[in-house]
Parts: C-alpha cells; structure tokens; sequence
C-alpha cells in the first residue's frame, strides 16, 4: 500500500500538456497587439538566422530594447510631470521646460533603467566588447533595426498617452506594463 507522500509525489511529476496549437492561435487572433509582441521577440532570432548576428548582438538587441522602453514611458511621462509641479508664479520659459524636462528624464532614465544599467556588470565583456562595436560600425542595417525599435518605443509611448493620464489610471498602467 503506498503512502500519502509517495501519491502527492507522483501527482507532482505528472506532466500537463501544453494547449493545442489552435488555442494560441485563437489567442492570437483575439489580441492583435500580442503579433507585434512576437515580432519583436523575433528579431534576435531573424537576426541569427537571416543575418549572422552574433550573441552579443542578440543580447545588445534585449537590452537596447528595454532600455529604450523604459526610457520612452519615461519621456511620455515628462510633459504632465511638469505641467502637475509648476506654479503660477514660475514663469517658466520653453528653454527652461525643455532643460527641466531633459534633465528630468535622463535623471529618472538612470534611477527607473537601474536594473538595465546593473546588467553591465556580468555582461560587461558581451555588450560593451570590440565585437559587438565592430559589428555596429560595419552594418546600416542593425543602426536601422534599432533605431526602428527606439522609434517604436516612443511612438508606443506617447500614443497611449501617458502624459494626459489621471494618476490613478497611470498607477495602474505602470504597475501592469509588460515590457515587450
């Protein structure tokens, strides 16, 4: 007779099968953002196949793309900061919101992409090594594949609207963000 902790053991090691083709699919087709998601996702693996790219181009191309996200979320979300935390009797100038704003942003860049910055550490020799600058310097076409993928970012940004949002509305958005 076999003991309670051999059955929960054995429950445990049986393996769920993973849904039917179909089922991603339907998903698929009842979320048109989820096709961009996965086209972006595909670019390393194009880029691999296709291209010849390198690891640390691969790894450059993940790590670009967070980083530029974070920084557009970031750039959409500087206009309202300014306007919430100016005063009537600021007189603020276009040249002085222009200098708040890019110090801002570049200040809340380096503080929210901390973790993007940290990544540097281990992959000091992946993405910052002679390889990786060689193969920027030589291709017009990867200068283009991540400037398409920056430009994306901010169009995305600023598209959903991050800079008119309520508060309660942007707390929520950015608590849920699923960096893609």
């Amino acid at each position: 007779m076999p003991k309670p902790a051999d059955t929960t053991r054995s429950a445990a090691t049986r393996q769920i099968r993973p849904p039917p083709l179909s089922q991603h699919l339907r998903e698929f087709a009842s979320r048109p953002d989820a096709w961009v998601v996965l086209a972006r996702n595909m670019i390393p693996v194009v880029g691999i196949c296709a291209f010849g790219w390198s690891v640390a181009i691969s790894m450059f191309n993940y790590w670009f793309d967070g980083l530029t996200a974070v920084a557009a979320i970031v750039a959409a979300m500087i206009p309202s900061a300014l306007r919430e935390t100016q005063t009537k009797q600021d007189h603020p100038t276009l040249a002085g919101n222009i200098v708040r704003g890019v110090f801002v942003w570049l200040l809340l860049v380096g503080v929210v992409g901390l973790p993007y910055w940290i990544v540097l550490i281990p992959l000091h020799d992946l993405l910052l090594g002679n390889e990786l600058r060689c193969q920027l310097a030589q291709s017009p076409v990867l200068w283009f594949t991540f400037g398409s993928l920056a430009a994306s970012h901010f169009w995305k940004a600023f598209r959903m609207g991050y800079d008119t949002m309520p508060d309660k509305e942007l707390k929520q958005r950015c608590a849920g963000i699923s960096i893609s």
